[in-house]
């Protein structure tokens, strides 16, 4: 059970608190077991407790005991902290050498004293850049944080460590900050929910060097666990200058109603980015949710506001620089020799902005945020994409070769943070094992295939967990498939690419006693057509070992095109594929599954 716990949402765990078929307890263990497994090579942290999360966790668990009076609903819920917020008895050295590493640690942030309110039970401090000034996550204090799904690129920041954690099983909550996507990109980059509120929704202090740029806000794997973590979050706090002096609000509230009705600007490019600089198949992942949305029932629209000639980058870029200029001015001389580069060079930047720029800046930014709230009059909803690329190499400071002192790589994240409006992502729907390694053109038109095949099922799914396999091998396919599910446990479905990767995913699906299809579909025949044309009376398909590269598509062409053959042929080592559900099915459970969010 306790490999479980450290991997499931929040939500389930409680449930099974509640239940008495868990406890705080071996929560906390499964996730330090999780820590001791996977933080040497990820490098999350920097500051473990675990001597004071298993005391907290104990605490819990008598609550738990006493006929359910927890303090809230997330109450045991292994988390983790960003380094950039303040947080009593543990260090907070916003990833930086110049900070002073001896305290006194002696005052909780808002969001830190809310959360141990609520009983939840604070594992550690994650990492982040120094002063969180780029959207990656390696400090000269710490080092480099590593993506979990691929050792070598980056999980994106500035709230790095948090997802890294997260995505393994290292706490089941973490808390990220956003000046300019660092909850967003991390959580693009990673395959997990992120939510940038609306300021002033959750407190912040102390007050950020950002200013009115930043915000704090959960990260999770489902979008219920981050509405549990709001309802503690956006508490208010006196010491924010912008925080709300009240909030009711209950973020569970219609949670199921589903999105039928609501009007949704789908907007590609959000009027402003060039669409050369958007991968291919992030476009294509977001204009498959859109598909979905319509299957949903929602009132979808092409719109993108008109931002008469704004370029949000140019305006955030002269507002973080600014911004730094004054940071890196508190510190005296010998500790800004210690300070990252990069940071410095951002600063010199802003030095020689001038005020007329700085002023400028501050003006366009009140125009965007008037031209935005007057496009959402019109709308429930925006749909855009979240990054306009995937993960890149660890240790560099931007995308594209960039020197992190412009921002402009993240532009649909950063525009919400000048106009202020809660901006979420959720993009947790099925896996793609590939072989072999590297999405080169073969690869990548088997992709677009899968999902063309979807989308004929009526089925969308708004993004891809893809995990590159160096071998086509049984072996290789049971490895791939370990990873997704270890990161992603609630997958809907995993679709191979080639039918020995099938295979393999298949076998550790039986060997982790996944339930197939009901839980996972497996879909790895050569002509991925059949992925949406199956004969709905097929039921299991046993394949000899010596025949795997074609007797799956050969046996399946002959059932579609009306020949006579066996239900069954016999499997050498009794490896079994059952059939994908048919389209109908396919399509119900993954629009059940996208109520959710």
């Amino acid at each position: 059970m306790t490999a479980d716990l450290a991997m499931m949402p929040a939500y389930q765990l409680v449930k099974l608190y509640k239940d008495r078929k868990a406890s705080p307890v071996e929560a906390v263990r499964a996730a330090l077991a999780r820590v001791e497994a996977f933080n040497p090579q990820l490098n999350a942290f920097q500051h473990l407790d675990p001597d004071s999360a298993l005391r907290a966790a104990r605490a819990s668990e008598k609550r738990w005991k006493k006929g359910g009076k927890r303090l809230s609903d997330i109450d045991g819920v292994p988390l983790t902290i960003k380094d950039m917020v303040l947080t009593k008895g543990m260090p907070t050295r916003m990833g930086s050498l110049a900070t002073d590493a001896d305290g006194p640690w002696t005052v909780d942030a808002p969001v830190a004293q809310r959360l141990r309110e609520a009983g939840t039970v604070l594992l550690g401090k994650t990492t982040s850049p120094e002063y969180g000034w780029k959207g990656v996550t390696d400090s000269g204090l710490f080092g480099a944080t590593h993506n979990p799904w691929k050792i070598g690129r980056t999980p994106g920041g500035s709230s790095g460590g948090g997802v890294a954690a997260e995505a393994v099983g290292m706490g089941n909550l973490a808390v990220g900050t956003d000046g300019a996507g660092s909850v967003r990109i991390p959580c693009a980059f990673t395959g997990l929910f992120g939510l940038k509120p609306t300021q002033g929704r959750v407190p912040l202090y102390p007050p950020s060097a950002q200013g009115t740029l930043s915000h704090i806000g959960p990260m999770t794997r489902s979008v219920r666990d981050a509405a549990m973590m709001m309802n503690v979050m956006a508490r208010p706090d006196p010491r924010d200058l912008y925080g709300r002096p009240d909030d009711e609000e209950d973020y569970l509230k219609g949670f199921d109603k589903g999105v039928k009705g609501l009007r949704i600007a789908y907007s590609p490019n959000l009027g402003f980015v060039e669409r050369d600089k958007i991968d291919r198949d992030v476009a294509v992942a977001v204009e498959n949710a859109m598909k979905v949305f319509k299957t949903l029932g929602a009132r979808v629209v092409e719109d993108s506001p008109d931002l008469q000639g704004l370029d949000p980058r140019k305006i955030l870029n002269a507002h973080w620089q600014s911004n730094v200029v004054m940071l890196v001015k508190s510190f005296s001389e010998e500790r800004r020799a210690l300070m990252d580069p990069g940071l410095l060079k951002a600063a010199e930047f802003g030095a020689n902005l001038g005020q007329e720029a700085v002023v400028t800046a501050i003006h366009q930014r009140q125009q965007l945020g008037t031209i935005m709230n007057q496009f959402m009059a019109k709308y429930d909803l925006l749909l855009t994409p979240t990054m306009p690329m995937t993960a890149f190499a660890v240790n560099e400071n931007g995308a594209w070769g960039g020197d992190g002192v412009d921002i402009g790589w993240t532009p649909f994240t950063l525009t919400f943070n000048l106009t202020r409006h809660l901006f979420d992502l959720g993009h947790r729907d099925f896996g793609i094992v590939t072989a072999p390694p590297g999405l080169n053109d073969r690869i990548a038109a088997r992709l677009q295939g899968i999902l063309d095949c979807l989308n004929r099922a009526g089925v969308a799914p708004s993004s891809r967990h893809v995990t590159e396999v160096p071998a086509q091998t049984i072996v290789e396919g049971r490895n791939a498939t370990r990873a997704l599910l270890t990161t992603h446990p609630d997958l809907t479905a995993i679709y191979c690419t080639t039918d020995t990767l099938a295979i393999g995913a298949l076998c550790e699906c039986r060997a982790l006693g996944v339930r197939v299809p009901e839980d996972i579909s497996v879909a790895g025949y050569s002509d991925l057509e059949i992925v949406s044309q199956l004969d709905p009376s097929l039921s299991t398909v046993h394949i000899p070992a010596e025949q795997i590269g074609t007797r799956i598509a050969d046996f399946l062409i002959d059932r579609i095109n009306g020949k006579a053959g066996p239900n069954k042929v016999e499997l050498q080592a009794d490896v079994i594929i059952r059939r994908s559900t048919g389209p109908a099915r396919i399509a119900a459970r993954f629009g059940r599954r996208r109520r959710a969010i």
